[in-house]
């Protein structure tokens, strides 16, 4: 009887052990956690189409800086893509063939999401990509080029050069956004690139651009398309050399043309490059300029990167500035460079229908970079954070 009950014993405990591996493989099958993200070079995890915890907050459409008028939107892509791209997962739920699809969703409720066609986070120093969406795709650059316009002037003449504003501004398209600039004044090249980088003044991307070539070529009398023309040759070699190869350009406005084409990718390599060039980083974090002419008329221009406006609803402590752009095709664009904890990183979003998504977009992209919050606790358990709160008045 002992030996029958000893083996009974044994069988049910068998029969409860193959039970519970049961229950465990079951679960596994249905419920597993999902695979964490890889880390790249010790950094942040590369994420894609993430949602970043964060409170909610109401935002409105208060779209300004346009450029352009023409609706084209047909953009084709190189059919190339880099090895940072291949090597990123594709966004959730996304196919990568339809990567261009837009989003119009709101952002959800437990954050802000990067909602934009296009976008990319980077290591500013290295260049390492920490999320990329059709980051490899041609897009149409916007205002986003006169950041490479502004190197290309700052390569081959002194920021003190004296330049007279001319007949160039018969170039300048209706419609543009302007430093409101007129025929006749003098500037500085410097005052001409704050024109040109806060306001996002075309007119003054225009005067940059003909009397650089001239003084370049030598010829003073050089017409204003001759010069335009030189000026975006230089453009293009600057680009080729600092690696951004999957960008033309024709204007050095932004304005919308076919053949005026970048990628998020090579857009990171300018604004990393930019970044370097002491005039443009402290030009492009400047919120407001008061340029006083001799004769005593004041020009205000106010930077259209609303990240550095501290009365700004999207204002962002961290942000060090760069370059807004918005043209039809090109949608609402925006560059930002952001300081954390002492490491500079560089923010791209394109192809946004909203002036607001642009924003919570690249603000997505900012709060991948932060650490989870984790409440201190004292010896009871309770959270000193929250002990706090209660004694404010």
């Amino acid at each position: 009887m002992e030996r029958i009950g000893s083996r009974l014993i044994r069988a049910a405990a068998l029969s409860c052990a193959l039970l519970s591996v049961f229950v465990l493989l079951s679960g596994s099958i249905s419920g597993a956690e999902p695979t964490p993200p890889t880390v790249m070079n010790g950094g942040p995890s590369v994420l894609t189409g993430a949602v970043v915890s964060k409170p909610q907050t109401q935002f409105t459409d208060t779209s300004s800086e346009l450029t352009s008028s023409d609706t084209s939107s047909d953009v084709t892509s190189s059919g190339t893509s880099s090895d940072a791209v291949s090597s990123l997962p594709v966004p959730s739920g996304e196919n990568p063939s339809s990567s261009q699809s837009s989003s119009s969703s709101e952002p959800a409720d437990e954050g802000y999401t990067v909602e934009a066609k296009y976008a990319g986070l980077f290591d500013a120093d290295t260049l390492t990509p920490l999320y990329l969406k059709a980051a490899d795709k041609k897009i149409y650059p916007a205002s986003l080029t006169k950041l490479i316009t502004a190197c290309t002037a700052l390569r081959y003449v002194s920021d003190d050069t004296v330049f007279t504003v001319g007949t160039e501004l018969s170039l300048v398209k209706s419609g543009s956004s302007l430093s409101k600039i007129k025929k006749g004044q003098s500037l500085t090249l410097y005052e001409l690139l704050c024109g040109m980088l806060i306001s996002s003044g075309n007119d003054a991307s225009y005067t940059v651009a003909v009397n650089v070539a001239r003084e370049v070529s030598g010829d003073e009398n050089m017409s204003d398309k001759d010069a335009v023309s030189l000026f975006v040759a230089l453009m293009n070699k600057y680009a080729q050399e600092i690696g951004a190869t999957d960008t033309n350009f024709v204007n050095p406005d932004g304005w919308d043309n076919k053949k005026q084409l970048t990628t998020v990718i090579d857009l990171a390599k300018i604004a990393a490059h930019s970044m370097k060039i002491p005039q443009i980083s402290t030009i492009v974090a400047i919120p407001k300029m008061v340029k006083t002419f001799e004769s005593g008329k004041p020009l205000t221009w106010k930077n259209t990167n609303l990240l550095i406006h501290s009365d700004s609803e999207y204002y962002l402590p961290e942000a060090t500035g760069m370059k807004t752009g918005s043209t039809d095709s090109a949608g609402r664009c925006l560059i930002a460079t952001v300081t954390l904890e002492g490491k500079k990183y560089i923010t791209i979003v394109a192809g946004c229908k909203s002036d607001a998504l642009r924003y919570t977009s690249t603000l997505a992209l900012v709060d991948l970079l932060r650490p989870d919050p984790v409440p201190d606790t004292d010896k009871d358990g309770q959270s000193s954070s929250s002990q706090s709160n209660s004694s404010e008045e």
